[in-house]
């Protein structure tokens, strides 16, 4: 018993340890740059303004397989070969299994299970998604604890960027951490907080992320390191000092 217990506390801490290797290698696993930066057009929300229209755009390159084949390798050498005993029983401290979608090519036996079939898991499938399970010796609430940190630490990459114009003004996204509702939860992004002349974002793709379709498929998350993502910004500037600008660069904040 005290050799399973000590397994559970290396297991917890190597979750740990691999979140932060996630968060110090993500600025390197993606090339930024802006795309079709659209003509100025006048604001209907704005008086006396214009609104610029621009893409950020993460690119992968070659250092995201390292990044994608160190959280694979890591989870997989974690993982039981088949569900404890522990998850078997109705305890409030039992085992879970890691489940998770992840973009690239489908192996064998999703591509077996995708021919013929008709339904919601083979659809996500056949677009490139690739199912992957492993089993925890620790509780779901570890594993639950896991992903939020993820996604915190993604969301946190994602609206690091900086715009910069041609005058040396600066603009950019700062995310709101919103307070635990108990001291036992983490902390979440909530809301964004735009300054310089960012007025709106659309963002169509995140790294780490959950929706009621995936959840319908048993996966409650997709990984998307491999695919890179991009966001619709919307900048909204004075109609007297549009004249002035004529570039715009990106870059990660400092």
């Amino acid at each position: 018993m005290k050799m399973k217990e000590l397994y559970k506390q290396n297991e917890a801490k190597a979750l740990e340890n691999l979140l932060t290797q996630v968060k110090f290698m993500l600025p390197s696993c993606y090339d930024l740059g802006l795309s079709d930066i659209g003509e100025p057009e006048e604001s209907l929300n704005s008086p006396n303004c214009y609104e610029l229209t621009m893409y950020v755009d993460f690119k992968p390159n070659t250092n995201t397989k390292v990044l994608c084949d160190l959280f694979l390798n890591t989870l997989k050498s974690l993982s039981l070969k088949e569900p404890s005993s522990s998850l078997k029983k109705p305890s409030r401290d039992k085992g879970s299994e890691l489940q998770f979608l992840w973009q690239g090519e489908l192996n064998e036996e999703t591509q077996e299970y995708v021919r013929g079939r008709n339904s919601p898991e083979a659809e996500l499938y056949s677009n490139g998604y690739n199912p992957y399970g492993f089993y925890l010796r620790n509780s779901r609430k570890v594993e639950e604890r896991f992903w939020t940190q993820l996604k915190n630490v993604t969301t946190a990459f994602q609206y690091s960027f900086v715009i910069t114009d041609n005058l040396g003004g600066k603009s950019y996204l700062e995310p709101k951490m919103a307070k635990p509702i108990t001291p036992e939860d983490n902390p979440y992004y909530d809301s964004l907080v735009p300054y310089g002349f960012i007025k709106d974002i659309g963002n169509s793709s995140r790294l780490i992320y959950g929706n009621d379709f995936v959840y319908r498929c048993s996966y409650g998350h997709v990984v998307n390191f491999e695919e890179g993502f991009r966001m619709q910004i919307k900048l909204v500037i004075p109609k007297d000092d549009i004249a002035k600008y004529s570039k715009f660069d990106v870059s990660l904040r400092k």
